[in-house]
């Protein structure tokens, strides 16, 4: 671990068994298109089909 010597005894590791309620979470940051999109050419037999 590669934490500032000063930060590590802030460092908590817990494993907490409650359920999150996430049903009011809504998402403001999101894209529901692809970024990028690529024709692939496909040869057969030495042809482009």
């Amino acid at each position: 671990m590669s934490l500032p010597r000063h930060l590590l005894p802030l460092l908590r590791e817990e494993r907490l068994d409650d359920d999150l309620d996430i049903s009011q979470v809504q998402l403001t940051h999101y894209k529901l298109w692809e970024k990028r999109t690529q024709d692939l050419k496909i040869t057969r037999r030495g042809r482009r089909t």
